[in-house]
This record gives C-alpha cells, sequence and structure tokens, in this order.
C-alpha cells in the first residue's frame, strides 16, 4: 500500500513493494526538525566562560516504525537484501517525494514477528519493527528542478513547502535566470564547450552575489572537450566528451574573484556568462 506517512523507498524499492507499512510511533509520527549539531568552541585561557565560534550540522538520524500483516518469505528475504548496512542510497517519503536523503541503515533492522502457516504452505509473518538510517550529509536534495518532472499525485499537499516551479528552469545559455528556492545557500557547477581547443569565456557573474574573472590564454588539452567550474570544489577541471574528469585543472585561468553560492533568499537572479555560453548549468536544490 503506498500513501503519505506510510509509504518509502529507499534505494529504488518502494515499501509497498515488500509488504509493509510506515506507521506511527503510538499516536503520532517523529521527526527530527534539524539535523545533529556540533558547536565549535574553545575555553577563555585564564578565564571564565567559553568562545563560541560557529555550529555545524553533522548528520540526521532517521527511524522508521514498520508495521506488517502479510509479510511473505520472499519478501522476508528481499527486506533483508534492501536494508543491508552496506548499502547507502536515496531514502524518499511519499509525504515529501520532490526530496532525497541519502542514507545508511544503522544497526541491525529490529523486527517482532509471529509466522503464521499450515504444513505444505508457504508461510507469512505479520508483525512490526524499527529500521534506523543515519544520513551522513545532514541535507535532502531536490529530486528535480520542477515539479513536473516528479511523478506523484499528491502535488498540491506538497507544491507550496518544497517551493519547485511548474516548469524546467533553461540551463543553458549566457544569461540564465535561477532562484534558490531551497532552504541552504545552492552550489552550481557550470559547464563550457572548448572549441579548437580554446575558451573564451571571461567572467561568469551573479548580480549583488560574486564573480570570477577568467583567462585561458595558455588554452585547453587536447583531451578536454569541455571545461565545469564548481563552487562546491573551487576547481576549474576539465571533461572529455561524456563529461567525464580528466584530471586536468585550469585554476590558474581565474584572473580574479572568488568562488560563490546562490542565497537561499527566493530571489530571481542572473547567472551572466561573458564570452562563452554555458552549455548546462547544474544544480540542486537543497532542504532541511
Amino acid at each position: 500500500m503506498k500513501g503519505d506517512f506510510i509509504g518509502f523507498s529507499f534505494c529504488g524499492v518502494n515499501s509497498s513493494d515488500l509488504g509493509i507499512l510506515r506507521v506511527s510511533d503510538g499516536s503520532r509520527y517523529n521527526e527530527y526538525l534539524l539535523p545533529n549539531s556540533q558547536d565549535n568552541t574553545t575555553q577563555i585561557p585564564g578565564g571564565d566562560g567559553t568562545y563560541y565560534f560557529e555550529t555545524y550540522y553533522t548528520n540526521r538520524p532517521i527511524s522508521i516504525q514498520i508495521a506488517f500483516d502479510d509479510l511473505s518469505e520472499q519478501n522476508f528475504r528481499k527486506l533483508q537484501q534492501t536494508f543491508d548496512a552496506k548499502k547507502i542510497g536515496k531514502l524518499i517519503f511519499e509525504e515529501a517525494p520532490y526530496k532525497y536523503y541519502m542514507a545508511k541503515v544503522t544497526g541491525a533492522p529490529q523486527l517482532k514477528y509471529i509466522c503464521f502457516g499450515r504444513e505444505g504452505e508457504p508461510r507469512v509473518y505479520k508483525g512490526e519493527g524499527t529500521i534506523q538510517f543515519t544520513c551522513y550529509y545532514p541535507y535532502a536534495k531536490s529530486v528535480a528542478l520542477c515539479s513536473a518532472l516528479i511523478e506523484a499525485s499528491n502535488k498540491e499537499e506538497w507544491r507550496e513547502r518544497s517551493g519547485l516551479p511548474d516548469t524546467a528552469p533553461i540551463t543553458s545559455g549566457t544569461n540564465i535566470s535561477i532562484k534558490n528556492v531551497g532552504d541552504i545557500d545552492m552550489e552550481w557547477r557550470a559547464i563550457y564547450r572548448v572549441e579548437n581547443k580554446a575558451l573564451s569565456l571571461q567572467r561568469i557573474k551573479v548580480e549583488t552575489v560574486g564573480e570570477l574573472n577568467f583567462s585561458f590564454s595558455e588554452g585547453i588539452k587536447d583531451e578536454d572537450q569541455f571545461i565545469v567550474i564548481s563552487s562546491k570544489t573551487n576547481l576549474v577541471e576539465g571533461l572529455d566528451a561524456n563529461e567525464e574528469r580528466t584530471g586536468n585543472l585550469y585554476n590558474k585561468a581565474i584572473t580574479s574573484g572568488s568562488f560563490f553560492k546562490i542565497p537561499a533568499d527566493n530571489k530571481n537572479y542572473s547567472f551572466v556568462s561573458t564570452g562563452a555560453k554555458c552549455t548546462n548549468l547544474k544544480y540542486e536544490y537543497i532542504y532541511y
């Protein structure tokens, strides 16, 4: 059975295909509003008190209570295979299908059950259990950049909370409209096509946010068909024809400016490339 607050998927396997349901702990669902955090502090030397510098979010624990009423032997085995503690995969809840957590099962899932069956007939299990996940990246990422690309029958119920536009944004050009509808400042990767072993890109700029200036005067290596500029890694890298990294770095082409992120303020910005067209601006919205 699928539905809000009873259905979820992990590593592409839906709970309904396993014969289980997510259930509440008593009469209510439990959820951590924010990830686990850690304060960066140090004691004041020779005095009372503590200096506070900043706080980091470290990870997010997610505990799911499940129940099953007709679990077959086949699904029992599939349950073990799906929630293998060595797997890391996308965890998506059906009430919020617009975002996913990269989660790992931590600890052995605990099941309490009664087995039913007659001699010569397949056995079935009825019971409940707990699956504990840990998300070492503490935030969720958007499944898609617009609601139209998400197959779900409950869009009107989560559309406002997600902030997703109805149609896919344009992600190529010299002047690309970009808006961060997430909760956290957004990273980006801008890809440019190399023409005749050269790249004419001079500047990337988002007004009031930041800019980077370039000079690729030394040319591009033969194996690099694209150049990718990443705000997350602070690197300018070469890509082959399949857009795979070649290991060639071009950070020396940066003449001024610094890497920047797109603020989580739900404002419209223009991602402007001077001298060359951005063939693909890649980004994901980040949610709590």
